[in-house]
């Protein structure tokens, strides 16, 4: 009898495999990226062709991960994979995004009134009460 431990990591091996098979055999069968990529860029060349290699690679990962032979190996793989892709593809968003610099500077913004930088509402608040 396995103790829970090993009950538990076994279930989660099932899982991750199961997944990443998953996510490789919906990229073959569509043959375009199904997350994570949110656009391509110009420079690399023969764009069609990658999400099949990506594809095949992913389920031959998520085998391997699910049969237990080469795991480790295998999940080490897929996470060099996702962090390449981070640093790649990701990196625009990383340094310039236009909806967390206007969070972020919003109240530094000398052009609108105090009430306006509080959150403040234009319209006055109703008062409770009957409705008429």
């Amino acid at each position: 009898m396995q103790s829970p431990a090993t009950a538990t990591l076994s279930l989660g091996r099932c899982f991750l495999g199961a997944a990443t098979m998953a996510s490789g055999v919906l990229q073959l069968v569509t043959g375009e990226f199904v997350r994570l990529v949110p656009w391509w860029p110009a420079w690399l060349p023969v764009k069609a062709a990658w999400p099949y290699l990506v594809g095949g690679c992913l389920v031959v990962i998520g085998f391997a991960v699910l049969s237990g032979r080469r795991a480790r190996t295998a999940a080490t793989l897929l996470g060099a994979m996702i962090l390449a892709m981070v640093l790649l593809l990701w990196p625009h968003r990383f340094i310039w995004n236009p909806v967390v610099d206007a969070l972020l500077t919003e109240d530094l913004s000398a052009e609108r009134p105090a009430a306006a930088r509080r959150g403040a509402s234009r319209r006055p608040m109703r008062r409770a009460g009957p409705s008429r």
